[in-house]
Parts: structure tokens; sequence; C-alpha cells
């Protein structure tokens, strides 16, 4: 039977199996999404804008005084 070897190793590694991750369910289960985090995107921005202020302030700086 073609199949035959296949069908014995799957019954070899259910015997050795133990069931012990059975009743365990990953920390992920069910909360997989597609879409991204916009607070991350807010944090990156306010980051960005405080340094090119800080630049900015910087570059007056040393221009005018």
């Amino acid at each position: 039977m073609p199949g035959s070897f296949l069908l014995r190793e799957v019954r070899k590694m259910e015997d050795n199996y133990d069931g012990y991750y059975d009743d365990r369910k990953p920390d992920d289960d069910g909360k997989v999404t597609t879409d991204f985090d916009r607070s991350i995107i807010k944090k990156i921005a306010v980051i960005v804008l405080a340094v090119a202020v800080i630049i900015t302030l910087s570059v007056l700086a040393m221009k005018y005084l």
C-alpha cells in the first residue's frame, strides 16, 4: 500500500506523544490581525517632529548667537 509508511510514522508519533500541550493554547490564539498599530506610527511621528524642532532650534542658535 503506497501510504502505509506514512501511516506507520504518524501512529508512531502519536504513540510517543504524551498530550502535555493539548490543554495549552498559544498566547496569540485568535488575536492575529493584519492591520498595523496606529499608536506606534503616532509615537514615531512625535519623535521625528521633536528631533526636527531641536535641529531647527540648534541651527537658529548657531546662526544668531
